[in-house]
């Protein structure tokens, strides 16, 4: 598959993602688009602003609990951008014809997040792909670090 024009790169074959998880929920994320993963005290030190994915998509009637936060840091020169997420995985590779786009239904008006633009159905079940580009920075690491909803190591120390 390949782009037409003046301008045009050929589209890639497959696409690298980072998998990670929230309240049971697999996502994945372009690896592309991340610069680097920090601990949430370590965003915190730097002053970062941080958008918890939870504030993006919603993970049931109750607060995401993050067993295993990590906060990552976008590539994108318009602005700073840093994001919450829990239980990092893997990075694995998707053939890009096995990437189901969202049927408008779902992407028009249920409250899924226009940063979820498809999904990929694997061996252990469905990936949700998500475009971090689309999210906007929200809170700072010293709010995400007082928040009861982080459990684990991190809990102790808050």
């Amino acid at each position: 598959m390949t782009a037409s024009g003046p301008l045009a790169q050929p589209c890639p074959e497959e696409l690298r993602i980072l998998l990670f998880s929230v309240q049971g929920v697999t996502l994945g994320a372009d690896a592309s688009q991340i610069e680097e993963m920090l601990e949430v005290s370590e965003a915190s030190m730097r002053g970062l602003q941080i958008r918890p994915i939870d504030e993006e998509f919603s993970f049931g009637p109750r607060p995401a609990v993050y067993e295993d936060p990590r906060v990552i840091t976008i590539r994108d020169r318009r602005r700073p951008l840093a994001v919450l997420i829990d239980r990092p995985d893997d990075i694995a590779t998707v053939k890009v014809d096995s990437i189901q786009g969202m049927p408008r239904l779902i992407a028009a008006g249920s409250g899924v997040s226009r940063a979820i633009w498809g999904a990929v159905v694997s061996k252990g079940g469905v990936i949700l792909l998500v475009d971090f580009l689309k999210l906007r920075p929200h809170t700072t690491a010293a709010q995400v670090e007082e928040q009861p909803v982080i459990n684990g190591p991190l809990a102790e120390t808050t």
